[in-house]
């Protein structure tokens, strides 16, 4: 449902496509065009796609036509919605499945990416987890951002608005499955949720928790609670909006922060409570300082405390909260930075794309438009390491 959520206006954005020189380009081409053998081409986290396309607009307006653009595909269809669509991410290269986030995109980057024409048909995949042991040893990590997660709930829940993270394991190993086990009054019981298995969000949660799968009770299904059915697999991230979670009392989830507030306080609103296109396909209408990318699918959902930290510097949230940001000082087991993965850092890019773009001293690094970018989608700008040596805080840190 996610990237159905893409507006009509990043559609009306992509019909022009082509002309990268000079007008704004999506992260998905419109039907019949396709990025260039030498464009620096990503796939991957859905937690990152709309700061993403609007990179690739505000990078590639920069740029003449004959220099290499950025493109990065979204982690569902942006127009139907569709997971697992036949993509082309270059010309020349053959038609594959559509990564669905993180760990689809790494994986797709590592094991299915051939060269045409000299160029790797993907260059990059953006990840909202780190590295993790099961990664190759030929891929780098480079960290662009700053992020957290919380659990969300109903505003009206039973669900205590502050938990620990031995709680929080115990809710998501099934130990704990009634609210009165973990803090709260209320004797019913808990409806644990997860996003999709391809999600980074979700490796994310499963390491902040400390688990190494989720418990028996956790559900991926946006239709139904429960762990088993047709159905599992089809919870996307950061969507309040989904069936599943509308009105429901006893729902968990985790969410990103910052796609959270980029949602609540940067994105135009649904026509409609249920965020469903119009007769012509609208979901939102972006006006004013509206972000261009992404609607406001927070639906009812709040964000909550964890371990008696606040996720946002304003807190709590009220409608007014405009100004809130991530709070760099929340529970230091849930915050977390974003990465591109590239593999052996420049191995997959061509020359000297990876400096002008990822690297420490490159756009999104040191641009003050990826900087404003960055911020109007809710994550965090990280230090820059200037003309002096490069730390692991350091935005363009690889590792």
């Amino acid at each position: 449902m996610r990237t159905v959520m893409k507006l009509l206006a990043c559609a009306a954005a992509a019909t022009t496509f082509a002309v990268v020189s000079a007008t704004p380009a999506l992260a998905d081409p419109p039907s019949g065009t396709t990025p260039k053998n030498a464009d620096v081409v990503g796939v991957g986290a859905q937690t990152s796609e709309f700061v993403f396309d609007q990179f690739s607009t505000d990078y590639n307006k920069t740029l003449a036509a004959t220099k290499p653009h950025l493109y990065a595909f979204d982690a569902t269809n942006p127009t139907t919605g569709a997971t697992g669509d036949s993509i082309v991410t270059k010309l020349k290269c053959k038609a594959v499945a559509r990564p669905n986030g993180s760990n689809a995109g790494i994986k797709l980057l590592t094991t299915d990416d051939p060269t045409v024409s000299s160029h790797p048909c993907v260059d990059f995949a953006t990840s909202s987890r780190s590295r993790a042991t099961t990664d190759p040893t030929n891929i780098s990590f480079i960290q662009f951002a700053g992020d957290a997660v919380s659990y969300a709930t109903q505003s009206s829940t039973n669900a205590p608005a502050n938990l620990s993270q031995q709680q929080l394991q115990e809710i998501y190993s099934c130990e704990a499955t009634k609210w009165n086990q973990v803090g709260g009054t209320s004797k019913a019981t808990i409806q644990p949720f997860a996003p999709q298995s391809g999600s980074g969000t979700a490796s994310f949660w499963l390491q902040a928790l400390g688990l190494t799968a989720f418990g028996s009770c956790v559900s991926t299904s946006a239709t139904q609670s429960g762990a088993a059915g047709a159905s599992a697999n089809t919870l996307e991230q950061n969507e309040g909006v989904a069936a599943i979670l509308v009105g429901n009392k006893n729902a968990i989830v985790p969410f990103d922060v910052g796609d959270f507030l980029s949602q609540a306080y940067h994105s135009a609103a649904c026509e409609n409570a249920g965020c469903t296109p119009d007769s012509s396909g609208k979901i939102c209408v972006p006006t004013g300082s509206d972000n261009t990318y992404g609607c406001d699918v927070n639906g009812t959902l709040k964000l909550n405390e964890v371990a008696g930290t606040k996720p946002t510097t304003i807190w709590p949230l009220t409608k007014s909260s405009k100004g809130a940001l991530i709070n760099s000082k929340f529970d230091a087991q849930f915050l977390r930075d974003l990465y591109v993965v590239v593999k052996d850092a420049e191995g997959s890019i061509p020359a000297g794309e990876y400096t002008t773009l990822f690297g420490p001293r490159g756009w999104i690094c040191g641009n003050s438009t990826a900087h404003k970018d960055l911020k109007d989608y809710g994550f965090l700008v990280l230090p820059s390491a200037g003309t002096g040596a490069v730390t692991s805080a350091d935005c363009g840190f690889a590792s």
